[in-house]
């Protein structure tokens, strides 16, 4: 008897252990994603496509593991609508050298990586949503200072801080 209450103790605490690792995959995960888009912009802006197709391809990857939960169906739902969303935005980038076409794919990955980080914090740090007045085109970086991935060349600095999310750990 006593026997069979260590082994369902060991079963247990293996289990639980094995969650918490799925837990902190998941987590790891998320800021993976969230970081490869940061080094997407990055490249952006300096007109890098090859690396900008690489990362993409990067961030598909990242994007097809992710495993969305949520205690609420409704959110459950358009957290994996915005995820269906960057995977094929993510795979149009990387599909092309042309660093315009990216950027176009890259305008429409950066509001719903947006959406998502609001619906389920995905980074440690502070983020920032910043808008081109414009053109309309937002992305999100992890510095207040304005540097517009879209327009590198003519409009660096164009840009203003229209949201933030507040790392909490």
């Amino acid at each position: 008897m006593k026997s069979t209450f260590f082994i369902l103790l060991g079963v247990f605490a293996f289990s639980f252990a094995n969650a918490q690792s799925r837990s902190l995959v998941s987590i790891e995960l998320t800021k993976k994603i969230t970081n490869t888009y940061l080094d997407i912009k990055e490249k952006l802006l300096v007109s890098d496509s090859v690396e900008v197709k690489a990362l993409a391809a990067e961030m598909n990857v990242q994007l097809n593991t992710l495993k969305m939960k949520s205690r609420n169906l409704d959110s459950l739902q358009q957290m994996s609508k915005l995820k269906k969303e960057m995977i094929k935005l993510t795979a149009e980038i990387s599909s092309t050298g042309n660093i315009n076409k990216q950027r176009e794919a890259f305008a429409l990955v950066s509001p719903a990586l947006w959406k998502l980080e609001n619906m389920q914090p995905m980074y440690n740090e502070t983020l920032y949503l910043q808008v081109c007045p414009m053109t309309k085109v937002s992305w999100l970086s992890k510095e207040k200072e304005i540097k517009n991935p879209y327009y590198p060349k003519n409009m660096l600095d164009c840009g203003a801080v229209k949201g933030e999310i507040t790392a909490t750990e």
